[in-house]
């Protein structure tokens, strides 16, 4: 089906491509400023003001007049795919309908009637299969009609990418029943709270967007957002929207941003000089009061460890926090735990940026390793002589690991490295910093070794690097962060942003 999207189809348009972004380069002179448009939310901090805004939108948006929707109650049905529900020979499940309170009772029937009228759902005589009503209130004071398929969910096989076979989507309906008073409804469209929905729907997003996913456009469910360099560049805007009108998916126009150098996404900021940690999202972590309970600190322990990435040493400060919570623990809050809950806080106030990778500069790896304590690797790349922090990894070492001399475990740093960012690393060339001296000897020596050290060895020798070696007192990031490691998983995202167009709420 994706043929029809084929660099034949491109370059016929091209003419009228260079046409369109030709007309933009001459309504977007070098100024800054912020604007106001009606139906559109506001930004801060655009590259345009609002009478451009207005044109370059105006330009993107009367070709697709027909991808807006103009109802949200009313969204595009997709042909790509079909949702299968597979509960393999389970008997049917049917549940009694639930009593709500006569106010909630009625918004209910009354959205349950909408969606009736444009086709979502349908009312059927009987179904073998039911489930409950779960109201879910929205930001603007309606509801959300979901099902409450716990016990749907615990019978249904999981799927990884599901590819559907379409004769039986109709037999499917049923499971998705809703049981109310006035009686069952059924699905026509995929409900929100089915177990494989999710799933479902990310690979639907994936294939529309097709080779242009992680090239200029991330969609994660359904958040899209497409970065440009510049705007000479963001004919991407329209392409993606291409691609959805291909797929009949709608955007919400009430919703979307456009032109912007940064962008809030999945509760970061992502701007062209990196990764921020959100103030809105921040505000509530730093606001929090002193936990009285186990549970109040799991919570704070929770909401500030998305952000230990841009914390040096967070797993040191939060260790007398932690310490509560170790199994059989007294919950006693002293100055300790005090002390490091306002560090915590402090920290909160002034996250740092994590730069951007760029792909045409050299990678560096800052490795150390701390006997019986830990490992711990930082990417950089330098600018100005200056190495900048892409992102920060450290674990603790295992038992055995414990057991290793200091010239293993210097080898297990690089080794640990170069496996957590291999994605950066293993189709160039990058240098390994390193604070241990006769690691270059170990990895460059053909004399016997260890076996653990040759396995390290014919791993490493897949990539092309150098080792440089540092004293201890100049790595002291590294060195720091194994002495006082951070758990493992933290990655900077890959992607360069400086001018973007985020789309929300696609249906």
């Amino acid at each position: 089906m994706f043929d029809l999207f084929n660099l034949i189809e491109i370059w016929e348009s091209y003419s009228d491509i260079c046409e369109l972004f030709k007309n933009i380069r001459t309504i977007f002179p070098p100024t800054v400023s912020i604007p106001t448009l009606q139906d559109f939310k506001s930004v801060n901090e655009m590259y345009a003001t609002a009478e451009q805004t207005e044109k370059i939108t105006k330009i993107i948006l009367n070709e697709f007049q027909d991808i807006i929707a103009v109802d949200t109650n009313k969204p595009n049905v997709t042909h790509l795919i079909e949702f299968e529900i597979d509960t393999g020979d389970h008997s049917p499940i049917c549940t009694k309908p639930r009593s709500f309170h006569p106010d909630l009772e009625r918004r209910i029937q009354q959205r349950l009637d909408e969606m009736c009228h444009n086709g979502l759902m349908e009312k059927i005589d009987f179904s073998q299969w039911s489930s409950n009503v779960r109201p879910v209130n929205k930001p603007d004071g309606s509801i959300r009609v979901c099902g409450n398929y716990v016990a749907l969910n615990k019978i249904t096989t999981s799927i990884q990418y599901p590819f559907i076979n379409m004769h039986e989507a109709l037999q499917n309906r049923e499971k998705t029943a809703l049981v109310t008073k006035s009686g069952f409804y059924v699905f026509n469209v995929m409900s929100m709270g089915l177990k494989n929905a999710p799933m479902v729907f990310q690979y639907l997003m994936d294939k529309t967007l097709g080779v242009y996913r992680f090239v200029f456009c991330i969609a994660y469910l359904d958040d899209l957002i497409i970065y440009s360099p510049d705007l000479d560049t963001h004919i991407h805007i329209k392409l993606v929207l291409e691609r959805l009108r291909f797929a009949n998916l709608s955007i919400n126009l009430s919703k979307c941003q456009w032109v912007l150098p940064k962008v809030e996404y999945l509760g970061f900021i992502i701007t062209a000089e990196g990764i921020q940690g959100n103030p809105e999202k921040v505000k509530p972590i730093i606001e929090y009061p002193v936990p009285e309970s186990l549970k109040d600190l799991e919570q704070f322990l929770g909401m500030a460890g998305v952000y230990q990435r841009f914390i040096g040493q967070y797993q040191l400060k939060a260790e007398p926090l932690r310490r509560l919570k170790k199994k059989d623990a007294e919950f006693k809050w002293t100055a300790e735990q005090q002390e490091a809950f306002e560090i915590i806080k402090k920290d909160l106030c002034l996250l740092p940026t994590l730069k951007q990778p760029n792909f045409a500069m050299t990678f560096e790896i800052h490795s150390d390793a701390a006997f019986k304590v830990g490992i711990a690797v930082i990417l950089c790349q330098r600018y100005n002589d200056t190495p900048y922090p892409l992102a920060f990894a450290s674990r603790s070492l295992t038992s055995n690991e414990k057991n290793y001399s200091v010239q293993e475990l210097e080898c297990l740093a690089v080794v640990f490295g170069i496996k957590k960012f291999r994605q950066f690393l293993e189709c160039g060339f990058f240098l390994v910093y390193t604070d241990h001296s006769s690691l270059q000897w170990v990895l460059n020596t053909k004399e016997d070794k260890q076996a653990r050290i040759w396995r390290w060895c014919m791993f490493l020798q897949a990539f092309d690097f150098q080792v440089i070696y540092v004293p201890g007192h100049t790595n002291k990031a590294a060195d720091a962060l194994s002495r006082h490691p951070l758990p493992p998983g933290l990655q900077a995202m890959d992607t360069v942003v400086e001018q973007c167009l985020i789309i929300t709420d696609i249906e």
